[in-house]
């Protein structure tokens, strides 16, 4: 995923899709390091959209609020200044 980023460049990325698997928290997902995502684009000097989905398979509006939540506290904890 880093090595697609750079090879992209950052005027050629308008956002990033912030979701891999269907189900999983994005701060639960082995397959994504979302620090080492915003280092990458950090260094690349990039801003530009995070766009952030709920679940496709979610149990009721409870569930689907708790998912979106989740993942959006999450990627303001990495993206967020502090």
């Amino acid at each position: 995923m880093i090595a697609e980023l750079r090879t992209l460049g950052k005027d050629r990325i308008c956002q990033i899709h912030c979701t891999d698997q269907d189900g999983v928290w994005l701060q639960n997902d082995p397959k994504i390091d979302m620090p080492k995502v915003k280092q990458t684009l950090d260094d690349m000097g990039w801003s530009g959209w995070l766009v952030i989905e709920r679940f496709a398979r979610c149990h009721g509006c409870a569930q689907c609020k708790r998912n979106f939540t989740a993942n959006t506290a999450y990627l303001k904890s990495v993206f967020q200044p502090k």
